[in-house]
């Protein structure tokens, strides 16, 4: 069987999203210290970053082996339906969360725009999967890097809270 075309870009996308979550892990171990924001907060940001960084590690390698597994030209509809069935329920618990955290105005701000994205990949995906548009890997990689653009703005989030001083 021949190897799938874009499987070098997809292995690429799986190693900044796995870097993502190892980061992740380094910062909740070195940042148990307090952060500027509410602890809930910070917690909430760092699940969405790890959260968006293995479905995109799932989502990048999922074609591979669905290639391999001799899906053919189905290979990206079926994995746009797959990330999906696993993006949406994300979306709902990171809303679920998030209303329950203690927010700034400024968090609140962020979090819309991260629910945004989770909502927007998962509709690209869906879309995707049902044939709309005829391209499903474009549209596939289009829902990738708003997996990737999630866990950097969850880390870029998370960082900056834990590095600001916090007021005695």
């Amino acid at each position: 069987m021949t190897p799938l075309p874009e499987s070098e870009f997809l292995f690429v996308c799986a190693e900044i999203a796995a870097a993502f979550v190892g980061f992740a892990s380094v910062v909740a171990i070195l940042g148990q210290r307090r952060g500027r924001d509410d602890v809930s907060v910070d917690a909430f940001r760092l699940r969405i970053m790890l959260e968006a960084g293995l479905i995109t590690v799932f989502a990048a390698l999922l074609p591979v082996v669905l290639h391999q597994g001799g899906f053919g030209e189905s290979t990206w509809r079926v994995s746009g339906g797959l990330t999906a069935l696993i993006g949406i329920p994300m979306l709902a618990n990171a809303a679920r969360r998030f209303r329950r955290a203690k927010t700034t105005p400024e968090s609140r701000m962020a979090g819309a725009l991260v629910g945004g994205l989770l909502f927007l990949a998962s509709m690209v995906l869906l879309l995707a999967a049902i044939g709309v548009p005829a391209d499903p890997v474009t549209s596939y990689f289009v829902a990738l890097y708003i997996y990737l653009a999630t866990a950097a703005i969850g880390l870029y989030r998370v960082v900056t809270s834990l590095l600001a001083t916090v007021p005695r």
